[in-house]
């Protein structure tokens, strides 16, 4: 199905606030088997609304319309599309019922702020209310012959738990859903995937349905979009590449949850010493819940007498090799684990500039070091601002987590 947005606001276009549903109503269309296709923002004028209605309906099977659903003289949302149907405004019994209930879910009585002058139980005759999961205004379904429309404050938490929670039930869908297969690849670009090592691969996804492709950081994600129950002829293809060995994972799922999620399959403990990365390691494996089942701890050593007076780090490597070296990064992830006695540890020493580089040891220059059992680091050499290169150094240690991890299965 192909969506459209329409974001409502004079707030909106004067800069003085930023939209932020346009991303998550992308993702979830996505996930839905659907696609966000176009997105246009309206001032508050009701002849401008309205004609952005007619052109989206007659494209798009489903419309969706953010904000304009308040109670003040600017939100004129539940007007425009009365105008847009050609049918009245009118207080609906249904409609009241429901907003009684938002008001007294936060203790209060809609019937004072009705008598006050607030139309909330107005609505354009013929259209179906919708429960607002979080706020007070209630949406709006309005279905036409070749298109839906479906409005929602803008609020992003009223707006998200909205559609969240009534979208499935609006949609029926003619045929079987589309489905995305996501194949997540490392340390290849875009380029040399598809023009050099797999110069036939866009092709033979292509057999199956749509092909898109989305740089991440450090990364591919190679996306199929089709119809019907060939994942395992699309996985094939991929398994029988020669992109097999950059494969990271098949799905979503996000890279911390997976590495959280199978240390606790394998009953595995994990800790990291960080430096150029101050924490985002330890950070993104505390975002996800849970967590602190495998996850024991970390060191932010970004001193060399930290290095040293914490990790053990030996006063002799760092004067020979410094700070940023194989030597180090080894000796940060064994002396995590000695101090924090994990399975697994990840660390992290590198130039993330701008200043501190060398013609020897330039900005973009980490090793990513582990301990298993064993003492083991890698080197790696990247561009871009500060914030990009800490990202990337991050990104890397969390897949060195990954490793280590499936190495145990």
């Amino acid at each position: 199905m192909k969506c459209a947005l329409l974001i409502i606001g004079d707030e909106i276009l004067s800069g003085r606030i930023q939209d932020k549903n346009i991303q998550w109503l992308a993702k979830y269309l996505f996930k839905s088997g659907h696609q966000l296709s176009k997105v246009e923002i309206s001032s508050d004028d009701e002849s401008l609304i309205m004609k952005h209605l007619g052109e989206l309906t007659k494209v798009y099977e489903f419309v969706f319309v953010s904000g304009g659903l308040g109670p003040t003289a600017d939100d004129v949302t539940k007007p425009s599309l009365a105008r847009f149907l050609k049918v009245p405004l009118i207080q609906d019994q249904t409609t009241y019922e429901m907003v009684t209930k938002h008001y007294l879910r936060y203790d209060r009585n809609y019937e004072h702020y009705k008598k006050m002058g607030n139309q909330y139980d107005m609505i354009p005759e013929g259209v179906t209310p919708i429960e607002n999961p979080v706020g007070l205004a209630p949406g709006l379904f309005a279905s036409l012959d070749k298109s839906s429309i479906f409005c929602a404050p803008g609020v992003p938490s009223e707006y998200q738990g909205m559609i969240g929670k009534s979208f499935p039930q609006m949609v029926k869908e003619q045929g079987s859903p589309k489905r995305h297969f996501t194949c997540r690849t490392k340390g290849i670009p875009e380029e040399k995937i598809f023009l050099e090592l797999c110069p036939n691969l866009w092709d033979e996804l292509s057999e199956y349905g749509r092909v898109s492709s989305y740089p991440q950081i450090g990364g591919i994600d190679i996306v199929v979009t089709f119809q019907g129950d060939q994942e395992q002829q699309i996985k094939n293809i991929f398994e029988n590449s020669p992109l097999s060995p950059h494969i990271w994972h098949y799905g979503e799922t996000p890279l911390e949850v997976l590495i959280i999620d199978l240390a606790k399959k394998l009953n595995k403990t994990i800790a990291v010493a960080e430096s150029c990365t101050g924490g985002l390691v330890a950070s993104k494996l505390t975002d996800v819940s849970g967590s602190s089942d495998v996850f024991l701890g970390g060191v932010v050593s970004y001193s060399n007498e930290c290095k040293m007076n914490v990790l053990g780090v030996k006063k002799d490597t760092l004067e020979k090799y410094g700070a940023v070296s194989e030597y180090t990064a080894k000796e940060m992830a064994k002396g995590v684990n000695e101090l924090l006695r994990a399975d697994l540890t990840v660390s992290t020493t590198g130039i993330a500039g701008p200043t501190g580089g060398t013609s020897e040891k330039p900005v973009g220059l980490v090793y990513i070091g582990s301990f298993d059992g064993k003492e083991t680091a890698h080197q790696f050499q990247f561009s871009g601002n500060r914030n990009r290169l800490k990202s990337f150094f991050t990104q890397y240690a969390l897949w060195q987590l990954l490793d280590l991890l499936k190495k145990c299965q």
